[in-house]
């Protein structure tokens, strides 16, 4: 009977290696035993030469078994070498990180959910989306300013490429004809004009 011998291969369909940093890098690998005894085995996975993880696994002879491992990147680690190893065999993969975009809080007025024809006395309501185009978690404070002068504000934190609504109230007087509304993040800003009659 022929030793046990445990080859290893890497997934790429199933391994995620281009990523951002701070994303978890994945890498599967299909470990096989091209010998007829069964056996045990640490596997190991190592980025840039340390070791970051082991896995044991018990093969029959012929048999094989896929092997997951994750990996949260850094700016750094563009371009360094995965690897999975067993005791006879190893495999590598290089990792594609790229640098996060730093959040962008953009503004959208959302004319539908707005009402800015009122009558002097009545509520304008002036309804934004809020939207990080950006990849990092970030807080900002949404400022909500009529003719100028800031009237209210709100504080949202979104992940990366979410967007959240936010609303605004103001009672109107007469002198309120014709000026700005605007609603303002820390990168955009987008206006609406309040009718009041």
């Amino acid at each position: 009977a022929d030793p046990a011998n445990f080859s290893v291969s890497i997934n790429d369909a199933d391994s995620t290696t281009n990523v951002t940093a701070g994303e978890d890098a994945i890498v599967n690998a299909t470990i096989n035993n091209t010998g007829d005894e069964t056996a045990s085995q640490t596997i190991d996975f190592s980025v840039n030469g340390t070791e970051e993880d082991t896995q044991s696994i018990e093969l029959n002879g012929s048999a094989s078994e896929d092997v997951e491992f994750n990996y949260t990147t850094a700016a750094g680690d563009d371009g360094v070498p995965a690897e999975v190893a067993s005791a006879n065999d190893s495999a590598t993969t290089q990792l594609n990180v790229s640098e996060a975009d730093p959040a962008n809080f953009s503004v959208s007025i959302n004319d539908a959910d707005s009402t800015t024809n009122v009558t002097a006395g009545e509520d304008a309501i002036v309804n934004a989306t809020i939207n990080n185009t950006g990849d990092e978690t970030a807080s900002q404070t949404i400022d909500f300013s009529v003719n100028g002068t800031e009237e209210d504000t709100q504080s949202i934190e979104l992940n990366g490429s979410a967007s959240e609504d936010v609303e605004f109230n103001y009672t109107t007087a007469a002198g309120d004809d014709g000026v700005p509304a605007e609603v303002a993040s820390a990168n955009d800003s987008a206006t609406t004009q309040l009718n009041v009659s």
